[in-house]
């Protein structure tokens, strides 16, 4: 009967140490920003994906449990522990990860949760409701990752194919912010200049079609982008192999500068 007891309460021991390690540990690898980008966030009722429209806020007829979860997962920060993420839910989520993704999903008779976290940054959060009409909130960041392209790149692209990694980082007025991992710093318009800068590498004439051709000096590339709410935007690309190594956005508005750096690294090609 002793020996029963001990084994049961060394089971009962390792079982709380492993819940507890999987609630405050998250053995993955740490999220390389301290910059909260909303790349998208939409709503859609039916079936088609495409009805899909861009939104600001969240829609305010929308039931309040599903509102709370919507507010809470979006005032996560970027790098949040799995811990942080599933106290959002209604329920305990399900964890599962596939092909580098980390999700968080709990499914009832009224809707689908879902949160995904992609190299230790919150990549969606996504809501759908099971309703006579299908009701879907969604929003993906922009997010810092390794990638590898294509060998057989266009004429004047960037030579190295494979990129290795990147981070982004927030300052204001000059200081690194930490609260920058929390939604709303990143303007909207800030954050659309940011997305179509992706195509710098690999599709520049799409990008300079729309922002037009930089001032050159060097390795060096700026431009000056005149926004209607933002006032003045300046970015500035440092460039290697006529490949992006650093970009950084600066914006001004009545309370001071802020500045958004993305750095790039790179494979090079062995000679």
């Amino acid at each position: 009967m002793k020996i029963f007891v001990v084994v049961v309460f060394f089971a009962a021991l390792f079982f709380a140490w492993f819940s507890s390690k999987d609630d405050h540990a998250d053995g993955g690898p740490n999220c390389s920003s301290n910059a909260y980008i909303v790349s998208h966030f939409r709503y859609s009722e039916g079936r088609e994906m495409s009805n899909q429209a861009n939104i600001e806020e969240i829609p305010s007829h929308l039931p309040q449990k599903f509102r709370t979860f919507f507010e809470q997962a979006r005032k996560l920060p970027i790098n949040a522990t799995d811990a942080q993420i599933k106290s959002v839910f209604p329920s305990r989520p399900e964890v599962s990860y596939t092909f580098g993704i980390k999700s968080f999903k709990l499914s009832n008779k009224d809707a689908l949760y879902n949160i995904n976290k992609y190299e230790g940054c919150i990549s969606h959060i996504e809501l759908f409701l099971q309703d006579k009409v299908i009701t879907s909130l969604t929003q993906s960041n922009h997010l810092p990752s390794s990638a590898t392209a294509s060998k057989n790149q266009p004429e004047n692209s960037c030579k190295y194919f494979e990129r290795t990694g990147q981070r982004f980082t927030y300052f204001n007025d000059g200081i690194y912010s930490g609260d920058a991992r929390y939604i709303g710093v990143v303007p909207e318009a800030v954050s659309t200049l940011f997305n179509e800068f992706k195509k710098f590498n690999y599709r520049r004439d799409n990008l300079f079609s729309i922002i037009g051709s930089p001032l050159s000096s060097g390795t060096q590339l700026k431009w000056k982008v005149d926004d209607v709410d933002l006032g003045n935007i300046e970015a500035i690309v440092e460039t290697e192999e006529n490949c992006e190594k650093s970009l950084t956005l600066s914006w001004t508005d009545s309370k001071g500068e802020h500045r958004l750096l993305k750095e790039t690294s790179y494979n090079i090609p062995s000679s």
